[in-house]
C-alpha cells in the first residue's frame, strides 16, 4: 500500500524566529543615561529598549515603584494578548544624596527589577569605556568633569543651568562593541569584591563603595549571562 502523504502547505513555509527580549528602562537621568540605553540597540539586536517616561528626578524608591507598576500591568497586557512581557527591568540611578537605596533594593527583591546604581554617578560607567576610572571622591563633580575632558560627555544645549545631566559624545565610545570590552575590564578593576560585600550588604553605605558600576550586570544579562 502507498503510503499517504500530506499535501504541501500554501504560503510560505514556516522558520523559527528568536523573539526579542522586551527590557524595560526605569530612569531618573534626563538625558545621558536614556541616551546610553538607546546605543546599547547598536550592540544588541535580539533586545528592545522600552523607557519609562516621567522619571526624571525620582528617588530610587520611586523608581523601583514605577517599574513594578508597569511590569504588572504588562504582565496583565501580555496575558490578554498572549504575547511576550517584560524579561527584565532596570531602574537606573545614581547613589548622589538618595538615602533610601537599602528600601528601594528590598522593595524589588524577587521581581524582575533590578536596581542599577552608580556611585556616585553614571559617568564612571562612562569613563570606563575609555580608561580606568579613578576614585575621585564621593562628590559627582569630579567624575563629570573628567567625563567632559575626555571628550565623552558635552553640554546637551548651550543653555546653562537646566540640569547637570551630560550628552554622550558618541563618536568618542564608538564602535560601542569594542568599547564595551574595555569598559567591563575597567570596571572589574575598581568594582572589587571588597565593595561588592558593601554594595550587597548595605547600599546606603555609599562611601565604602564609592566609584562603582552595576552597569556591569546590564551588559551581562544582555550578553545572556545573570542580571
Amino acid at each position: 500500500m502507498a503510503r499517504k502523504t500530506k499535501p504541501p502547505r500554501a504560503g510560505r513555509p514556516k522558520t523559527s524566529r528568536n523573539r526579542k527580549r522586551r527590557v524595560l528602562v526605569a530612569t531618573n537621568g534626563r538625558v545621558t543615561e536614556p541616551a546610553y540605553f538607546d546605543l546599547l540597540k547598536s550592540c544588541f539586536g535580539d533586545a528592545t529598549f522600552h523607557l519609562q517616561h516621567g522619571l526624571e528626578g525620582k528617588s530610587p524608591l520611586e523608581l523601583v515603584d514605577a517599574a513594578l507598576s508597569a511590569l504588572k500591568d504588562d504582565a496583565d497586557e501580555s496575558r490578554r494578548r498572549s504575547s511576550d512581557a517584560y524579561s527584565v527591568a532596570f531602574v537606573v540611578t545614581d547613589t548622589d544624596q538618595f538615602t533610601d537605596l537599602a528600601k528601594a533594593e528590598r522593595r524589588a527583591k524577587d521581581s524582575k527589577a533590578h536596581l542599577i546604581l552608580s556611585n556616585p554617578c553614571f559617568e564612571v560607567w562612562l569613563i570606563d569605556h575609555v580608561k580606568q576610572c579613578p576614585n575621585r571622591s564621593l562628590d559627582a563633580k569630579p567624575y563629570e568633569k573628567l567625563a567632559h575632558d575626555l571628550g565623552i560627555t558635552a553640554p546637551p544645549s548651550a543653555k546653562r543651568g537646566t540640569s547637570r545631566s551630560k550628552a554622550i559624545v558618541e563618536k568618542r565610545i564608538t564602535p560601542l562593541d569594542e568599547s564595551l570590552k574595555t569598559a567591563m575590564e575597567n570596571a572589574r578593576g575598581h568594582c572589587t569584591q571588597e565593595k561588592l560585600k558593601v554594595r550587597e550588604s548595605d547600599p546606603d553605605k555609599t562611601s565604602d563603595y564609592v566609584n562603582w558600576t552595576d552597569m556591569t550586570r546590564v551588559i551581562e544579562w544582555l550578553e545572556g549571562r545573570h542580571a
